[in-house]
C-alpha cells in the first residue's frame, strides 16, 4: 500500500470514528425535550424524569470506570468498537418502545454502558490513527463530536415532536439506525493490514512527576463537576419550568433552547483558548456562572423571558470556559504523572454530576419545580463562589 493510499485510509477511518462518536453523543441529550411528554403520557413524577435522565449517565460512569482495565490491541480494536456500538444500538431501540419507568431507566442505563465504552475506545483509536499527523487532530475531532452531538441531539427529538410523528419512538430509532450504519462504515473502512501497534501507557512508572499536584487535580475536577451538575439541573428541570413559568407552548421548543445553550458552550471551547490561558478561562467561567444564577433567580421571580435568555447565554459561556480550562490543565497534569490515569479519573469524577438531577427531581416533587430551582440555585451559588475563590488563589494569586 502506497503512502497516499495509507493516508486516505487513515483519513477515512478517522472520519468514520468521529461520525460514530457524534452519533453516540446525539443519543445522550435527545430525550431531554421529550421528558414532559413522558410525564404526561406515563404519569411520571419529576423525580421519575430525573431518574431516566441520570440512568444514562450512571451507565457511562460505570463504563468509564471499567474501561480503564480494558486492553485494546491492534488485533481486537475493531471487534471491541463494533461490539460497544451494538451495545448502544440494541438498548436504544428497546428504549424507543419502552412505556414503563423501569424499562426506560434500564435501557438508558444499558445504552450508557455502551456509549461510555465506545467513547473510551474511539478516543484511543483517534489518537492512534492520528499519530502520523498530530495528536492535536484527535483532540479536535473528539471536541467537535462532543459539542455538535450534544447540541443537535435535542433538535432531532424537537423536530419529531413538532411534526407529531411518533415523538416517543422516532428519535431513538433514528439514532440507533445512525449508530448501526456508523458501525458498518468502520468495518468497511478498517485498514486491511490493520492498525499500527497500539501504544499502551506504562501504569507502573511515573506515578508522580514534577509539577503534579493531587489537590490541584481534585480542585479542577470538582470545578468541572459542579459546572456539569448545574447544566444537568437546567436540562432536566428546564422543560417543565419553561412551560410553567415562561409560557413555552411545547416541550419541543426546549430542545432548541438546549441546543443554543450547548452551542454557546461549544463556541467558547473553540475560541477562548486563543485569547486566555486556561487558568483565567476557568476562573472567569466560575464567576460568570454566579452572575448567570443571579439573572435566573430574577427571571423566575418575574417570569421574564429576556432575563432567562441572558442567564442561559452566560451559563453556556461558563460551561464552555470552565470545561475547556479545566480539561487543558488536567491534561498538563497528566503529562507529569502518566501512570496516575489523571484523565480517566477526571472524567469519572465529572460524570458524578448525574447525582444532581434525581436530588432536584425529588425536591421538585416535594416543594414544586420553581421552588426547587430557587433552592438549587442558592446552593450552587454558594458552591460556585467558594470554588471561584479557591481557583483564583490556587491558579493565579499563589503564582503571582
Amino acid at each position: 500500500m502506497t503512502s497516499d493510499q495509507t493516508n486516505r485510509s487513515q483519513v477515512s477511518l478517522l472520519a468514520a470514528l468521529t461520525i460514530a462518536l457524534f452519533f453516540i453523543l446525539l443519543n445522550s441529550g435527545s430525550p431531554t425535550p421529550l421528558y414532559p411528554l413522558y410525564q404526561e403520557t406515563l404519569g411520571l413524577s419529576n423525580i421519575d424524569l430525573t431518574f431516566i435522565f441520570s440512568s444514562y449517565g450512571f451507565g457511562v460512569l460505570l463504563a468509564l470506570f471499567l474501561s480503564r482495565r480494558l486492553t485494546i490491541t491492534d488485533k481486537n480494536a475493531r471487534l471491541l468498537v463494533v461490539v460497544s456500538l451494538m451495545v448502544v444500538v440494541v438498548p436504544t431501540l428497546c428504549f424507543s418502545f419502552a412505556r414503563s419507568l423501569q424499562a426506560l431507566c434500564l435501557f438508558r442505563f444499558m445504552s450508557g454502558l455502551g456509549a461510555g465504552t465506545a467513547t473510551a475506545i474511539i478516543n484511543i483509536l483517534l489518537i492512534n490513527v492520528s499519530r502520523g499527523d498530530s495528536a492535536k487532530r484527535a483532540a479536535l475531532l473528539g471536541s467537535l463530536a462532543l459539542v455538535t452531538g450534544l447540541a443537535l441531539g435535542p433538535v432531532i427529538s424537537s423536530v419529531y415532536a413538532q411534526l407529531a410523528f411518533y415523538p416517543l419512538t422516532s428519535p431513538a430509532v433514528t439514532i440507533a439506525a445512525l449508530v448501526f450504519l456508523s458501525a458498518i462504515a468502520i468495518v468497511l473502512l478498517w485498514p486491511k493490514k490493520g492498525l499500527p501497534t497500539l501504544g499502551v501507557a506504562d501504569t507502573k512508572t511515573a506515578e508522580k512527576g514534577a509539577g503534579f499536584s493531587q489537590p490541584l487535580f481534585y480542585l479542577l475536577a470538582l470545578c468541572v463537576f459542579i459546572s456539569w451538575s448545574y447544566a444537568a439541573l437546567i436540562l432536566s428541570l428546564g422543560p417543565t419550568a419553561a412551560i410553567r413559568v415562561f409560557g413555552l407552548q411545547s416541550p419541543a421548543g426546549f430542545g432548541y433552547i438546549a441546543t443554543g445553550y450547548l452551542l454557546v458552550a461549544g463556541v467558547v471551547q473553540f475560541t477562548i483558548p486563543r485569547f486566555l490561558k486556561p487558568e483565567f478561562s476557568l476562573v472567569l467561567g466560575l464567576i460568570a456562572q454566579v452572575f448567570s444564577m443571579v439573572m435566573m433567580t430574577m427571571a423566575l421571580e418575574s417570569g421574564s423571558v429576556a432575563s432567562a435568555a441572558v442567564s442561559l447565554a452566560l451559563s453556556g459561556f461558563s460551561y464552555g470556559a470552565v470545561f475547556v480550562g479545566g480539561a487543558i490543565l488536567v491534561n498538563k497534569l497528566s503529562l507529569a504523572a502518566p501512570g496516575w490515569n489523571a484523565v480517566s479519573k477526571f472524567y469519572f469524577i465529572v460524570y458524578l454530576f448525574n447525582i444532581m438531577p434525581p436530588a432536584a427531581g425529588w425536591l421538585a416533587d416535594k416543594i414544586g419545580v420553581v421552588s426547587a430551582l430557587f433552592a438549587a440555585i442558592v446552593l450552587f451559588m454558594a458552591i460556585y463562589i467558594t470554588f471561584a475563590v479557591l481557583a483564583l488563589w490556587a491558579l493565579l494569586l499563589r503564582k503571582a
